[in-house]
């Protein structure tokens, strides 16, 4: 399960969300993936976009973010149940980064837009692995 949580700094704007949940599990094989987040959206300059997901030990968090059109460019800051940062990639037109959880919990995937007066487009994709992936 994920909750979803925007923070604008400065600048007030709407952002529509779109979550899509597929399971796939390939035959023989332990592996299953869910998609927690499929969102395609423009983000204001300042603007902090912050998921929650639970994840189990050995389960696998792989993130893509990609800047569409020109802009700001996002930054990924993951966190552990402890809050202690995990991961940390950016700010980049392209990220693609996987996550293995240490331990059961929450953990927070969090896109900042640094940027003081620039908006960007970004399509973002979260999927969740088992740990046979």
């Amino acid at each position: 399960m994920i909750h979803r949580r925007a923070f604008l700094a400065g600048v007030g704007a709407a952002t529509a969300v779109s979550l899509a949940g597929c399971t796939s599990q390939a035959v023989g094989d332990s592996c299953e993936e869910e998609t927690v987040v499929d969102e395609y959206d423009t983000y204001s300059a300042g603007q902090n976009v912050t998921w929650r997901i639970e994840m189990e030990e050995n389960q696998k968090l792989a993130i893509e973010a990609v800047q569409t059109g020109d802009g700001a460019r996002p930054k990924l800051e993951v966190e552990n149940p402890n809050g202690t940062l995990v991961a940390e990639v950016g700010p980049s037109e392209n990220i693609d980064r996987t996550v293995t959880a240490q331990t059961d919990g929450t953990y927070y995937v969090r896109f900042v837009n640094e940027a003081v007066m620039t908006s960007g487009q970004w399509d973002i994709t979260i999927t969740l692995r088992s740990e046979g992936c």
